[in-house]
């Protein structure tokens, strides 16, 4: 596998794109970021991509911060990937007064290379979602265990998974009758 051609393909494709996620937000595009901008009203400002180096990271990032600032948005989300430069990114954002979730991972396969007949443990089943009951199922798991209100998402989702066809597929793990 070519990593950095999936890195390239991946940027592209999800931290660059600017097609609309059913949620009202906006995506804004610039030589240096691509920033998400909420429908008003609406939590979920991110920079979801950067080109940045040393010579402006401050710059820009001072500019995001004032931005979202300047719409009432205290809090907005800087997805940080471990090969976005410059290299102490993630020490400028957190001077600028960003602080850092969780890390996430993102994880590549061959789809040939994977086992296809992989089971769920046991006590677990999977159901694929095809409408609004189970987003509404996912939705109320979510906003459990995050604490956050996710009804922005439902309208989202749905029209995604509606648009989508055979692209996306959105699976549930069940134990018992609860999402989990």
């Amino acid at each position: 596998m070519d990593s950095a051609a999936v890195l390239e393909a991946f940027n592209r494709q999800v931290r660059q794109s600017t097609e609309p996620d059913g949620t009202g937000a906006r995506l804004e595009v610039d030589d240096r970021f691509v920033r998400r901008v909420p429908a008003a009203g609406e939590d979920g400002g991110a920079v979801v991509w950067s080109r940045l180096d040393a010579g402006c990271a401050d710059e820009v990032i001072a500019a995001q911060v004032a931005f979202f600032a300047g719409r009432g948005q205290k809090e907005f989300e800087w997805k940080l990937y471990s090969y976005d430069q410059p290299t102490d990114l993630a020490d400028r954002l957190a001077a600028a007064g960003l602080v850092p979730e969780e890390p996430e991972a993102l994880m590549v396969a061959e789809i040939a290379e994977l086992p296809g007949d992989a089971a769920p443990p046991a006590g677990i089943r999977l159901e694929q979602v095809t409408d609004a009951e189970g987003i509404g199922r996912a939705l109320a798991m979510s906003e459990e265990i995050f604490g956050r209100d996710g009804s922005q998402y439902r309208s989202a989702l749905l029209e995604q998974l509606g648009d989508a066809g055979e692209t996306m597929v959105l699976i549930l793990a069940i134990a018992g009758d609860q999402p989990v």
